[in-house]
């Protein structure tokens, strides 16, 4: 029997800029920066073997929204691609207000990335609907 292990773990801190801000549209663009912690490993009884990754990945930002009476659109999304790999983190969704300090929100989200390099050959790509609640306090 074989058995394997794919942990992926992604930290990020960004930072965005709003070019256009109206009362309908928010158009924004920035910077993320993306710490990845990877671990790819088999073992078959006493044999094993891994490899384990932690680098950093500079991400461009995106966003814009369009906003309604009690409602909103928006999109929202990070990637960059160039030499051995890339990676993508996307969300198209909307949010309606439910009272003034609570909204219901909802939409489908896919990351896609991975690499290609001498140690490694390894791409992903999960797909997944979102719905939730965001309860604003101030």
């Amino acid at each position: 029997m074989i058995e394997g292990l794919y942990k992926f773990n992604s930290y990020r801190l960004g930072y965005r800029r709003d070019l256009l801000q109206s009362e309908e549209w928010t158009i924004g663009v920035g910077l993320t920066a993306k710490i990845r912690d990877a671990r790819v490993q088999l073992t078959s009884g006493e044999v094993s073997d891994k490899k384990v990754d932690l680098g950093f990945v500079p991400l461009l930002h995106l966003f814009a929204s369009r906003e309604f009476e009690r409602w909103m659109l928006y999109l929202e999304g990070e990637g960059l691609a160039g030499g051995p790999g890339r990676a993508f983190d996307l969300f198209v969704g909307g949010s309606f207000k439910i009272t003034d300090n609570l909204s219901g929100k909802a939409g489908y989200r896919i990351l896609e990335g991975g690499a290609n390099v001498s140690d490694v050959y390894n791409f992903t790509l999960i797909n997944f609907a979102i719905i939730g609640l965001v309860w604003d306090l101030f």
